[in-house]
């Protein structure tokens, strides 16, 4: 009986599929990618919505909204890690950190809640530029605005959704 011999692949053959490899992993890499940076965005999306019902329960006790966003914890955010965009994530251990270092930034402190459920001014936003596309680029982020909505706007600028009126303006650094 015959022992089998394997002939060796000609540099053609292993050409051909380090070519089939590469195109491959050209599809699946942005495509892994993409999706970890929406797994991300929805994460932030989460964030936000806690964070909005502090504000409300905060605006209910209050009568106002708070001046910072570390006036929130911990009596109405007990976790520190609402506080951080996973889109960006920084470190917070200490309340004393929340507002250098977390992931949102407050757009109106102090300001009087509204009963108009058309309010659409902005409340909360991300911090400049929290999310990123694939490939790394500034993508946009989350907005929360007065009557408890929130967009993620994919835009490097924010813009305001009354009709009529577009004014822009930069995400806060």
């Amino acid at each position: 009986m015959k022992t089998p011999t394997f002939k060796r692949p000609t540099k053609i053959e292993v050409f051909v599929i380090a070519l089939i490899l590469a195109v491959i992993y050209v599809m699946v890499i942005p495509a892994i990618l993409s999706s970890r940076s929406r797994g991300k965005r929805v994460a932030c999306t989460g964030n936000i919505k806690k964070l909005n019902a502090a504000l409300v329960a905060y605006a209910n006790d209050h009568g106002a909204y708070p001046q910072k966003l570390s006036d929130l914890y911990p009596k109405y955010v007990s976790d520190l890690n609402v506080f951080v965009c996973p889109g960006k994530p920084k470190k917070i251990t200490q309340p004393e950190e929340i507002d250098s270092k977390g992931g949102y930034v407050l757009l109106l402190p102090g300001g009087s809640p509204s009963t108009d459920v058309s309010d659409d001014r902005r409340l909360l936003c991300d911090r400049r530029f929290n999310h990123r596309d694939g490939w790394g680029e500034p993508w946009g982020g989350n907005v929360l605005y007065c009557d408890g909505h929130q967009l993620m706007n994919m835009d490097k600028a924010v813009t305001n959704r009354s009709a009529g009126s577009l004014p822009t303006f930069d995400f806060p650094d």
